[in-house]
């Protein structure tokens, strides 16, 4: 499956490396260039805990509509100051049929950007979801390298 993940802190690292490692094709965005700084080039996380090696991605970039290009599946894990944010830009790139799941979405955060994307005209026919919670315990030990308990 192509796989997007919106988001490179430790849940966004963490399942990136993680759904890798289970042989899709993942691509890894992050709005911030020098957060992707020290895997860029590589395209290499090493996981480590209940989930260990090191995964090659496909993608790593702050081009939001390279991230999700072709992508079946969009996993949004970002904070939640940044959900305005990534709705509108995404909404911008999203296509038709494309999955969208808010990883974490907090309570309500998908009626949150349904509702931007419907202001804005945006993301028609994209279905859209969110967990409450992330769905690993897990941590940064360094740039590129998740840590999932």
């Amino acid at each position: 499956m192509r796989i997007a993940i919106l988001g490179a802190g430790n849940g966004g690292q963490s399942s990136a490396a993680h759904l890798a490692l289970c042989g899709h094709a993942v691509s890894l965005y992050d709005r911030y260039p020098q957060a992707l700084g020290a895997f860029r080039d590589s395209r290499r996380l090493t996981v480590s805990g209940e989930v260990q090696g090191e995964a090659l991605l496909s993608l790593v970039t702050s081009d939001l509509c390279a991230a999700v290009d072709g992508a079946e599946l969009i996993l949004v894990s970002v904070p939640a100051f940044a959900v305005d944010y990534i709705a509108v830009a995404l909404g911008a790139c999203v296509k038709s049929h494309q999955v969208v799941i808010l990883h974490p979405g907090g309570t309500g955060g998908a009626l949150r950007v349904r509702a931007l994307w419907d202001e804005h005209a945006q993301a028609q026919n994209v279905a859209l979801a969110e967990t409450e919670t992330l769905v690993y315990a897990c941590r940064l030990l360094g740039p590129g390298r998740p840590d999932i308990k």
